[in-house]
């Protein structure tokens, strides 16, 4: 089990000023367009409470207006989520949410069967994995086969392991994701999503700070141990690309 501690500030802005030197900045937009480049594929991304998991899928779909969006939500209500997009979209991009608390493998394989019949979408999102009511193991699969079926990227945020603690001076892994009798390693493409500032001496939370997805399990096994580096905008309340 890991320890918690509190970094110094100078630990972290060492750590943070190798993170920008050894990764790459982008944009919502261009996880987006990766995302949805590589069609029928199973993404996970992991990150702690307060990473910013939702607020990273909204950026995105707010970016892409073009990609019609699907959202699984059982966290949180259809009326929440649009009142989130209210804050960041001029131009309101075209999602479609099912907020059912009882959503499960069979409820999102019959919605996106009928959405694709009617008013197709380029992605899926399931925030997030923990609230799904699933006593299966085989459900990451499943999600692997029905991306690959319907063509389209299913990305799948996750919480991490309560343990994971000390990032960042350690590296993520596999293992920082909850078992809960399921196998991440199955998706195609894992990230974790980081908060450096998060671990030092905490920070006010409307400050803008330093995200990181470091790439576990990259685009045809390509890219594992680099990283993504965004920023988040407090004003505006999205992300963009670290400048």
């Amino acid at each position: 089990m890991g320890s918690t501690r509190q970094f110094t500030s100078d630990e972290i802005r060492d750590y943070s000023s190798k993170i920008v030197e050894f990764s790459w900045s982008v944009s919502p937009g261009n996880l987006m367009n990766l995302f949805v480049n590589y069609p029928g594929k199973l993404i996970i991304i992991g990150g702690r409470p307060a990473m910013g998991k939702t607020a990273l899928m909204i950026s995105m779909i707010k970016r892409c207006p073009e990609y019609p969006s699907l959202i699984f939500s059982p966290g949180e209500s259809a009326k929440q989520l649009t009142d989130k997009f209210h804050f960041i979209s001029e131009d309101q991009p075209e999602f479609y949410i099912c907020d059912s608390k009882e959503i499960d493998f069979d409820l999102i394989s019959l919605i996106l069967k009928y959405q694709q019949i009617t008013s197709p979408v380029k992605i899926v999102f399931i925030d997030y994995l923990q609230l799904l009511p699933y006593p299966d193991t085989d459900l990451l699969n499943r999600l692997k086969q029905l991306a690959k079926e319907f063509e389209v990227p299913i990305v799948v945020f996750s919480q991490l392991n309560k343990s994971v603690n000390e990032y960042p001076l350690t590296s993520p892994a596999l293992s920082s994701f909850p078992p809960r009798r399921l196998d991440v390693s199955v998706a195609d493409e894992i990230y974790y999503l980081v908060r450096p500032d998060f671990y030092s001496i905490k920070k006010n939370v409307d400050s803008d700070f330093l995200k990181v997805m470091a790439i576990l399990k990259g685009v045809k096994g390509k890219y594992q141990g680099f990283s993504f580096v965004m920023e988040f905008d407090s004003k505006n309340r999205e992300f963009m690309a670290f400048k």
